[in-house]
């Protein structure tokens, strides 16, 4: 005679006695069907710092909590800013963190890490001293004293065009905003 036994079930006993049982890790009525048992709600079975339960049909499996991985038995960090798996920009710096981690742009950019961009600090301050050119560069600027001047591109002093003597002839040489005139009075030339 056939039993007749639910899903999930197993046939038990001695021939002529036997009878319906659920199978390990599930539970119920074993001629209805039985049902998984979540063996992570009910008994904590996974030990140790880091891990965590999964259940399963039948059963549960114990694995490292995300950001860790099983070394020696033991659930212990991942580092991934050494092993390349952190998904930061190129411009970011990657910080090891327990678990995970962190991107942070590095200066001169912004952004969350994970996307970076150039901060303009040309558009946004002024860097320069009054006689220089910004120049927007990655990640950082740089200043140049405008044609006419001379200095760092912070501090810029105006190059004094008469004193390379630009005026032939004995001609006498006069700076003004647009560079030098030469007066020829009183030498004979015009």
């Amino acid at each position: 005679a056939k039993l007749g036994c639910g899903e999930h079930t197993v046939c038990a006993g001695e021939p002529g006695k036997r009878r319906c049982e659920c199978a390990a890790g599930y539970a119920g009525d074993a001629r209805a069907g039985c049902e998984d048992v979540d063996e992570c709600a009910k008994d904590a079975p996974c030990q140790g710092e880091n891990t965590r339960c999964v259940n399963a049909a039948g059963g549960y499996v114990c694995s490292c909590a995300d950001g860790f991985e099983r070394r020696d038995g033991a659930c212990v960090n991942v580092d991934e800013c050494a092993n390349k798996q952190a998904l930061c920009d190129p411009a970011a710096t990657c910080r090891d963190e327990n678990p995970g981690y962190r991107c942070e742009c590095k200066k001169g950019y912004e952004g969350d890490g994970r996307t970076c961009t150039d901060i303009d600090e040309c558009a946004t301050a002024d860097r320069c001293g009054s006689n220089a050119l910004c120049t927007n560069t990655a990640g950082s600027f740089r200043c140049a004293c405008k044609p006419g001047y001379s200095g760092d591109g912070v501090t810029c002093t105006r190059i004094d065009p008469c004193k390379s003597t630009p005026c032939k002839n004995g001609g006498a040489c006069t700076s003004n905003a647009d560079g030098f005139d030469c007066n020829c009075n009183n030498t004979g030339f015009t």
